[in-house]
């Protein structure tokens, strides 16, 4: 059996990715810090799974504690979630993302090669800035606009430059669009709801807040209702995606490096959303006109042809699935 490292697996996509490791047969090594996940995930993995996963509380840049856990656990491949990833906290707060985003993920790639354990990087579609147009394939020019995007656009030319060195690095980059859901049976879910900027938690918290409105940013935009296109890919699918790349790169040469977009490849409209989230809830969102915020791209969303082709990989889950998943989760008072 294959044990495989996931940095940040306490984390809200981390979590998923280990569940479905375990469920396709691998053996998961969590290492966390818990800055943004909690030792009570492990519990939730445990009765989804029906096993539960090693786990070590440790920074992924202590790179002498990580050391000591690859030999003692025998690691086969790493998965790399362990990254600050909220756009606007990153403008105000640029150094810190820098210093754990990409300062220490050097260290941490380089131990990779060091131990030549092939690596699946989580990147992001931020990579990508405001892309025109707003269908973007591995090819589209990345030219971010935050420092989050940035800090993940650098480590992904990190990983490419080590793929051609003396000693490679195999490696595969994930870009995520619009990440949602949780699992459907409610038991599994993003931790950061009342801080979380995203959208469909932000219609939790105006459903269970009625004083609190949903603010839509902008309805004069030039789409079909005015408001912004984004590609929303439920986290059940991303979490298999991680499988798919996992299972391709294991086959790989150490020189193997490839990018490819996670998304559904159909964008959906903020208004959308909301409709989808009450038809399926059968509830209704407070929600109210705002004015556009700075910054925000008119549509955005996944050209999926290449990692349909190349691992085999499509998504399954629909908004619809997301919001029913989401809710179920809230009302189990994990909000």
């Amino acid at each position: 059996m294959n044990n495989i490292l996931v940095t940040g697996g306490l984390g809200y996509i981390g979590s998923f990715t280990a569940l479905r490791l375990m469920a396709s047969g691998f053996s998961c090594v969590i290492i966390d810090n818990l800055s943004n996940g909690k030792v009570s995930t492990l519990d939730r993995l445990e009765k989804l799974a029906g096993v539960r996963p090693a786990f070590y509380e440790n920074d992924f840049a202590d790179t002498q504690a990580l050391k000591n856990i690859i030999e003692q656990e025998s690691i086969s491949a790493a998965i790399h979630f362990a990254a600050f990833k909220y756009v606007n906290d990153s403008v105000t707060n640029s150094l810190p993302y820098f210093r754990n985003n990409v300062a220490g993920f050097i260290d941490f790639a380089d131990l990779m090669r060091e131990k030549g354990l092939p690596l699946i990087f989580s990147s992001s579609a931020a990579v990508y800035g405001s892309p025109d147009p707003p269908r973007s394939t591995e090819q589209t020019p990345c030219n971010p606009d935050s420092p989050y995007g940035w800090s993940k656009r650098m480590d992904e030319v990190i990983l490419q430059a080590a793929a051609a060195g003396e000693q490679p690095l195999s490696s595969i980059v994930l870009r995520y669009f619009n990440v949602v859901g949780a699992h459907p049976s409610g038991v599994l879910g993003e931790d950061a709801r009342q801080t979380s900027p995203m959208l469909i938690p932000s219609i939790i918290r105006s459903v269970l807040e009625e004083s609190s409105p949903l603010i839509i940013n902008g309805t004069d935009y030039p789409t079909p209702d005015g408001t912004c296109l984004r590609d929303y890919v439920h986290v059940l699918d991303v979490a298999d995606a991680h499988v798919a790349a996992l299972n391709h790169i294991l086959k790989q040469s150490r020189d193997y490096f490839e990018v490819f977009n996670v998304g559904t490849g159909r964008p959906n409209s903020v208004l959308e959303v909301i409709n989808a989230f009450e038809r399926v809830n059968k509830l209704k969102v407070p929600h109210e006109k705002g004015s556009r915020r700075a910054g925000d791209a008119v549509a955005y969303f996944a050209a999926t042809d290449k990692i349909k082709e190349q691992l085999n990989w499509t998504s399954k889950l629909t908004v619809e699935d997301a919001c029913h998943d989401e809710w179920k989760w809230a009302q189990n008072k994990n909000v």
